[in-house]
């Protein structure tokens, strides 16, 4: 019956997290096991979110609790003079998925997109989507572009839009 895909692939998802060595072993399990708690009738963005909290904390990123507006306003000012023109973001190099330290960023910016995506309900909703959007963009500016670049762009892009700040939203 297909209404016992879920149960086994979080099963399966729980076995491999058991065996899993390194945290880029778990992060595939981790990734089906956040996205089987944010779908279907008894989703749980909240479970969801924790769980996308407490896996970025394995990689020594910690999300925060508050939002101080000043701080929002600062951050979203210094990543907009850091993105600068279109042209600048496309002479960005590309994550090497083969470095390690590479793949550890990537595997981080996969996370927040997820942690940005599921983000739907609750407390500051806009400012906790913002901090993964600025800390993709920041990271991808900082180290290199990957697949989450474009999506943390059109949805840096949408917010300033829907913020009535539409001559911003066009890098």
């Amino acid at each position: 019956c297909s209404s016992d895909l879920p149960d086994e692939a979080l099963s399966t998802s729980h076995k491999v997290l058991q065996h899993a060595k390194t945290l880029e072993d778990k992060l595939r399990a981790q990734i089906v096991t956040v996205r089987l708690l944010a779908r279907g009738e008894a989703r749980d963005f909240d479970s969801a979110i924790d769980e996308l909290k407490s896996i970025l904390k394995s990689y020594d990123v910690t999300v925060p609790k508050n939002f101080v507006p000043f701080k929002v306003f600062l951050e979203k000012r210094k990543l907009q003079s850091r993105i600068g023109s279109i042209e600048s973001l496309l002479q960005l190099p590309r994550l090497d998925l083969e470095n390690k330290e590479d793949k550890r960023t990537s595997n981080i910016m996969k996370l927040l997109t997820l942690f940005m995506r599921y983000h739907l309900i609750g407390r500051h909703v806009d400012q906790m989507r913002m901090y993964a959007v600025g800390r993709v963009l920041n990271m991808s500016i900082e180290k290199g572009v990957s697949e989450d670049t474009a999506l943390a762009l059109s949805s840096i892009a949408a917010y300033l839009a829907k913020e009535g700040h539409p001559d911003c939203a066009k890098v």
